[in-house]
């Protein structure tokens, strides 16, 4: 009986920076050994960049007493000991980088699908959520159940959330997708432990950037250039059979929230 993964993220769970949107993805692989392998090789290629970088201005502090710009500035503070592939770091000295890793996920057979929930409309007292832990958990079921059909043996890795104080202890992720039928375990862990969920977390991230840009919530935002070009980059590579129910480029806020209609969904076949 084969065996399936579902990797799955989140974004705009909490309320910082009075997030509009809450979206979640699903990433769903057969085989993990190979695109792993791969993934992470690209992985180590951006660790490399910024090691050799960090070497390079380094060299020419010794050499020269100089004003560092702030590109070099921002090299020397981050770390280099660990990357993680994140949609909210991708600026324009980075996104070659990026670039190459969607490349090397678009040569699998995947499959992702997402949904994008508008949080002051449907998230609110009056709403079909009164907070969005509850929304989280109810939408997840809804998202990984219309999106595994028929299979068993089905396994998620949830990219850990913290759950509200306030919430029943048996209000969980793991008791939620548990009850799925198909989903026989269910873990949740950090990003930095699985590059997969990195990867949910980059195809999850263009959707909402796009959606947010759509209703008028970017202009002005960290990097915009370059988070725009690695979403149209993610896009371009979609042939248009696979991206439903909406056409290409097209965002109908009516379409933001559906039981029955997912708002965005990609097939990789």
């Amino acid at each position: 009986m084969h065996h399936s993964f579902v990797f799955v993220d989140e974004s705009g769970l909490t309320d910082r920076h009075q997030q509009p949107v809450l979206s979640i993805g699903m990433f769903r692989v057969a085989d993990t050994s190979k695109i792993t392998q791969e993934l992470y090789s690209k992985h180590f290629n951006l660790y490399s960049a910024h090691t050799q970088k960090r070497k390079e201005i380094f060299k020419s502090l010794e050499n020269s007493r100089k004003k560092l710009n702030k590109q070099e500035l921002t090299i020397l503070l981050k770390s280099t000991t660990h990357h993680e592939f994140h949609f909210s770091e991708v600026d324009r000295f980075n996104l070659i980088h990026y670039q190459n890793l969607i490349d090397t996920v678009f040569k699998y057979p995947v499959y992702f699908s997402s949904i994008v929930v508008d949080k002051k409309k449907y998230i609110t007292k009056s709403g079909e959520f009164d907070d969005s832990w509850q929304a989280y958990l109810e939408y997840s079921k809804v998202l990984i159940s219309s999106n595994i059909g028929t299979l068993s043996n089905v396994t998620v890795i949830a990219d850990f959330a913290s759950k509200p104080g306030n919430s029943e202890p048996e209000s969980t992720i793991e008791n939620t997708l548990k009850s799925i039928r198909g989903v026989d375990n269910v873990l949740c862990a950090h990003s930095d432990s699985f590059i997969l969920l990195q990867v949910v977390d980059l195809f999850l991230g263009a959707t909402t950037f796009l959606m947010k840009q759509n209703l008028g919530f970017i202009s002005g935002s960290k990097n915009e250039k370059a988070k725009l070009q690695l979403a149209k980059y993610i896009f371009s590579r979609l042939n248009s059979d696979y991206f439903r129910p909406v056409s290409k480029y097209r965002f109908d806020s009516d379409l933001l929230i559906s039981r029955e209609r997912l708002y965005f969904e990609i097939k990789i076949a």
